[in-house]
């Protein structure tokens, strides 16, 4: 028995490492930091706490504020209060809630701050280089090689890849065999038919295209620049929506 004893003790401390929080805690796979009480804590960089972090002082910042209309500013404003409410009242929310309410929040904003918008490099300059880069390789008679590329270079957006999304970005509902993964052809994200009624014209098509919720709202509907109700052949609705 002295020997079973002797490998179950070197088996111990692979076992506590196989404990998720002991994993993520004592490897070097996640930053760590302390909280106000001084207890050992997770750093998620790229959770709902990290991403109002950055963009509340840019939001604050009088260049957006004066370039931003009151009503989009209102809205971003709107979105990162709920965010920070949501944080103080549920300090221990599970991460898969967390991330909903940050994709839902970082979609809210891409739809307002697209491509081309001259305060885009300040809310995601790791997108706007990738915009950049689309534009030239696009400029020097490159093909673009990926169905999401020659999506981008024809509306003008960051094409979000269907693999990169197994839910909607608006409801946070996942994809099945029933609900199908659609473009949005104004901001380029992934959403669900539900999300997606509206139909506008968008750069590089002659006919209007599925835009989403969120962008119809952002161009207020029937007063937004270059949005043609008649064009589109929508009714409005109450709540803002154009549907067909």
């Amino acid at each position: 028995t002295l020997p079973r004893h002797f490998l179950g003790l070197l088996a111990l401390p692979w076992a506590v490492l196989c404990l998720p929080p002991a994993r993520e805690l004592l490897t070097a796979r996640s930053p760590t930091g302390y909280d106000r009480r001084g207890a050992c804590r997770l750093l998620d960089l790229d959770g709902l706490s990290a991403f109002v972090g950055r963009l509340r002082p840019i939001l604050r910042s009088r260049r957006v504020r004066s370039e931003l209309s009151a009503s989009d500013l209102a809205r971003l404003d709107g979105a990162l209060l709920t965010a920070e409410d949501y944080l103080r009242a549920n300090p221990r929310a599970a991460k898969e809630e967390t991330d909903r309410r940050r994709d839902a929040a970082d979609a809210l904003i891409t739809s307002v701050i697209r491509p081309g918008h001259p305060l885009h490099p300040a809310f995601f300059p790791d997108r706007a280089l990738l915009h950049r880069h689309q534009a030239r390789a696009l400029a020097a008679g490159e093909r673009p090689a990926t169905r999401a590329a020659r999506a981008a270079a024809k509306y003008g957006v960051l094409w979000q890849p269907d693999a990169s999304q197994p839910s909607c970005r608006l409801c946070s509902k996942p994809f099945t065999l029933l609900r199908r993964r659609h473009h949005c052809r104004s901001c380029g994200q992934v959403v669900c038919d539900s999300c997606s009624t509206g139909r506008r014209p968008v750069p590089g098509s002659p006919t209007p295209k599925r835009v989403c919720d969120n962008c119809v709202r952002a161009r207020n509907s029937l007063n937004g620049p270059g949005f043609s109700p008649a064009a589109t052949g929508a009714r409005p609705q109450k709540d803002g929506y154009m549907e067909l």
